[in-house]
């Protein structure tokens, strides 16, 4: 009789750590129990535990570990959240290359004593797009494309690719 009392304790024991393993993971995933790795598919990311990257305007770029908090949260919905380094990187870099580019395009239309009228149909508005065939900086009509990737806007045709020259040569490849 002592030797049955002994293995039910024993498988006891087993099945409260069992439980109580399972439990803690599933407290540690805000209620969602995991599945073993072999049952895994493609899991939303970023998981609890799992390390990203946040650039902040100074150019640091912090890895934090997401645990599905507040401050994770508000890095998510600002859209800082990156899976690695070199994407925060370049997400910073592409930042400073915008905030260069606005202030050329202020610039330019201070330059010309006018600002952008989107009321006025006769005012020419030039926003320069990579052109992939011939390898340099045009108008959308030249790249024959009709989606310029930025929502910045130039009162001449030289100014915006003067800009964008400009920004490309000092984060080569950023904006393109």
């Amino acid at each position: 009789m002592t030797d049955i009392t002994s293995k039910t304790n024993i498988e006891l024991t087993r099945l409260v750590g069992e439980l109580s393993a399972r439990l803690e993971a599933v407290e540690n995933n805000q209620g969602k129990e995991v599945k073993p790795e072999s049952e895994a598919v493609d899991k939303p990311w970023p998981q609890v535990e799992d390390e990203y990257f946040c650039a902040y305007p100074d150019g640091e770029i912090t890895v934090y570990t997401w645990l599905n908090n507040d401050f994770n949260k508000d890095i998510q919905e600002r859209g800082n959240l990156y899976r690695t380094r070199e994407e925060a990187e370049k997400a910073d870099q592409l930042c400073l290359a915008m905030n260069e580019f606005r202030a050329a395009a202020k610039k330019a239309w201070d330059e010309q004593k006018d600002a952008i009228d989107w009321t006025r149909s006769g005012q020419e508005k030039y926003t320069p797009v990579w052109c992939y065939i011939f390898e340099k900086w045009c108008s959308p009509a030249e790249a024959k494309t009709s989606k310029p990737p930025f929502a910045v806007y130039f009162p001449t045709r030289d100014s915006a690719i003067e800009a964008a020259k400009a920004v490309d040569a000092k984060y080569p490849g950023v904006l393109r």
